[in-house]
Formats: structure tokens, sequence, C-alpha cells
């Protein structure tokens, strides 16, 4: 994802909205320059056992130009991931 501006942007917010029911905790590692450097965010969990849907998201991520993002799952178990979005400000 692009900031959409020559001088980057501002991540607010990164977040995934998931149809789950496991109990798993879901691991996200970021790259706000193309790919070049990557950094592990913390993990978060998807809801107790039970629970179908759970909105996981990470403030705060500070400035980028472009974003990749990578999720994965802490267990074997199905998921389905069904929006994925980043509030980006692009600075001017």
């Amino acid at each position: 994802i692009s900031a959409g501006s020559d001088h980057g942007g501002i991540l607010h917010r990164l977040g995934i909205d998931l149809e789950t029911g496991t109990g798993a905790t879901l691991m996200a590692g970021i790259s706000k320059d193309g790919g070049k450097t990557w950094r592990t965010l913390p993990d978060r969990s998807v809801g107790a056992t039970g629970d179908y849907e759970a909105n996981v998201f990470w403030p705060r991520l500070g400035r980028m130009n472009d974003l990749i993002a990578r999720f994965r799952q802490s267990d074997n178990a199905s998921f389905a991931a069904f929006s994925a979005y980043a509030d980006i400000e692009p600075l001017v």
C-alpha cells in the first residue's frame, strides 16, 4: 500500500477483521519501506474459543512510504480474514 504522497505518510492504524473461533493468537509483521526492512508487531488474541468474529488492530505505527503487511496464526487451525485496512494520513 502506498502512502499516496511523495513525502510518505503516517500509519495511524493497521487492522484485520477475522472469522475465527479457535482462541488462537495472530502474529503480524510490517515493512514500511516496501520490503527492505521488517518489524514484528505485538501478538494479538483473535478471541476465545466460540467467538466467531474478531477485529484485531495495531495503533500508532508511525511514518511509512510503501506498506507491506503479513499475518499468521499461532495454531494449525482455519480462520478466514474478510477485510484488512490501513488508516494512513498522507504527508504534504
